[in-house]
């Protein structure tokens, strides 16, 4: 009856353990746990830093500032695929720039990189005249269409804030009518691209001045469902002074087979239009 009893509290001790161990683990601020296998295979990955940036579309200069609240750990950061540095203060650009950043410590993986495209706007067209061919979708309206040249840049969960155009329909057209005639080679489209939320890029964008195509561009879709992302569409133009531009976006007719949307027509989310 001893043994038996002792066995009991053996087993019990064990499994009280393995509790305390799992909630211990689900506590620990800033880390992801990944179980292969049991509990004491366990492998154990950072979370990626947390970001605050004053904008992603800036005139004069932008700052990033990176945290990551867990002891001994360190950020690392490079730019345009440079270096990695360790975050030792905030970071600030006066130039375009791509900033890759993940977390590392002792006894644990890196986090997933992180990569933020910081741009420096050239051409302030916030006092331009802009329409859009159809109104967005009543729960996606940001503040109307020149929301999309305030330089006021949306994030991955667009509905945070009040920032992303969404429309649900196969072509979309904007027009762009400029205060003045500027010098333009370059016409970028904000977009969002989100297939859990059965958002996709466009099939294809198409500029014209007039009656004549002056820029186009393809885009590939995907056939494997991937992770939301903020994407800055760049839209070769030839180079020359323009005031008047339309920019028609076609987007795929259907989500296509292999998401769990198939057959549905997709949405396309859109918050800023930049020309350089």
């Amino acid at each position: 009856m001893k043994s038996m009893l002792l066995l009991f509290l053996l087993v019990f001790a064990s499994c009280s353990n393995k509790v305390l161990t799992e909630n211990r683990m689900q506590n620990f601020n800033g880390v992801d746990f990944l179980q292969t296998g049991s509990n004491e295979s366990a492998t154990i990955q950072l979370n990626m830093p947390q970001y605050t940036i004053d904008s992603m579309l800036f005139i004069n200069q932008a700052t990033l500032e990176l945290e990551f609240d867990y002891p001994n750990a360190d950020i690392y950061y490079s730019i345009n695929d440079g270096l990695a540095l360790k975050c030792l203060s905030k970071i600030t650009t006066n130039s375009s720039c791509t900033i890759d950043f993940y977390s590392k410590a002792t006894g644990f993986l890196p986090s997933e990189t992180q990569s933020l495209t910081l741009i420096k706007v050239q051409n302030d067209i916030s006092e331009a005249n802009i329409s859009v061919s159809h109104p967005p979708n009543d729960r996606y309206t940001s503040d109307g269409t020149k929301s999309l040249i305030d330089l006021k840049k949306g994030g991955i969960n667009f509905r945070d804030g009040n920032y992303w155009l969404g429309f649900q329909s196969q072509d979309l057209i904007i027009t762009l009518d400029l205060e003045k005639a500027i010098p333009m080679e370059i016409l970028t489209l904000s977009l969002l691209k989100d297939h859990g939320a059965w958002i996709f890029l466009p099939q294809e964008i198409t500029v014209t001045d007039g009656d004549s195509i002056v820029g186009n561009k393809k885009i590939i879709a995907s056939n494997t469902e991937q992770q939301a992302a903020l994407e800055f569409i760049d839209i070769k133009i030839e180079a020359r002074v323009y005031q008047r531009l339309a920019i028609n976006i076609k987007s795929m007719a259907a989500i296509p087979s292999w998401h769990v949307g198939v057959g549905t027509p997709p949405w396309l989310f859109i918050d800023e239009i930049i020309v350089e």
